[in-house]
Parts: structure tokens; sequence; C-alpha cells
């Protein structure tokens, strides 16, 4: 009982301090003397990239949508890039996301999540505005910026989760 409570305590003293919940989930599993235990880890990373394939499929619909809508009111002008909108957050999310836990990968470590996620949020968002200026029959430099910048951090994330597996797995060595 006494320990329950100290590591709710523990639990609410993290999450104030601004700790995510994955960092949590690490910490408890840590804290209950389980560090080794595969089963709450492969748990964990199920559950998280259940997480992510769900998040990119609603991106994925919503950007169907946003096409549906659109198309409505584009007087019959189409884009390719508006058109195809949604495969970006099904290519660079959805497909990895299935991989990882047809592959039972580890979670990524947060910074190489969060370099990933942002190049493919740039990417959807450049192609997006792409679609809107060729629709519009307009063009702006910044969105091939925009687009770069995206493939670049996707990449960067990728390389990131790549070295953190390679080290990972040097540890267990």
């Amino acid at each position: 009982m006494a320990v329950n409570k100290m590591k709710d305590l523990r639990d609410t003293g993290l999450r104030n301090a601004g700790l995510r919940d994955t960092e949590l989930r690490n910490e408890s599993i840590e804290m209950s003397g389980r560090t080794g235990d595969a089963h709450a880890m492969k748990q964990q990373t199920k559950n998280q990239a259940k997480h992510t394939l769900g998040v990119y499929l609603g991106i994925t619909i919503f950007c169907g949508i946003v096409f549906l809508v659109y198309d409505q009111f584009s007087h019959g002008v189409r884009s390719p890039y508006m058109t195809f909108l949604f495969a970006w957050p099904l290519v660079f999310g959805v497909l990895p996301a299935l991989i990882r836990m047809a592959a039972k990968l580890p979670d990524p470590d947060l910074l190489s999540k969060d370099i990933y996620n942002t190049g493919v949020g740039a990417m959807t968002f450049s192609s997006l505005l792409r679609g809107i200026f060729e629709i519009a029959g307009t063009a702006s430099d910044y969105q091939k910026y925009l687009m770069g910048a995206g493939v670049i951090f996707a990449a960067a994330g990728l390389l990131l989760y790549v070295f953190y597996l390679i080290h990972r797995k040097q540890q267990a060595e």
C-alpha cells in the first residue's frame, strides 16, 4: 500500500516536471524492478506503435477529406499535390508504424520521433500549399524550401532512429 502511494506521488511529481507518458512508463518499469522484463517492454512498444498508427491514420483520413472539400470549390481545376495529399502521412506515417509493429522494433527515442514527425508534417503541409497555389494559378519559392526542410528533417529523424537502434543493440551485448 505504501509502495503504491509512493509510486503515485512520484508519477505526479514527474508529470508536473513535464515528462511525457512514455518516459513515465519507462520510469515505472525501471522502478518496479522489472527492468529486464521483456513482456512489459513489448507491450509498451505495441501500444506506442498502435498510437502512432492511429494518429497517422487519422491525419491521412483528414487529408482525404480536405481534398474532397477543396475539390468541390476548385471549379474543376486539380493539382496532383492536392489530390494525393493523403499519401504523405500514409507512406511516411502509417507504413513505418505497420513495419515497426510487424518487425517488433522498439519505440524510437523522443528526439528522433519528434524530428521525423516534424519532417512528415512539413512535407504534408508543403504539398497542401503547392496544391492550393497550383489551383489558384500562382507559385511560391517558400513552399519548395518547406518541402526541402521536411525531407531533411524526416531523413535526420530516421537516421537518429537507426543510430538509436545500433546503440541499444550494443548496450544489450
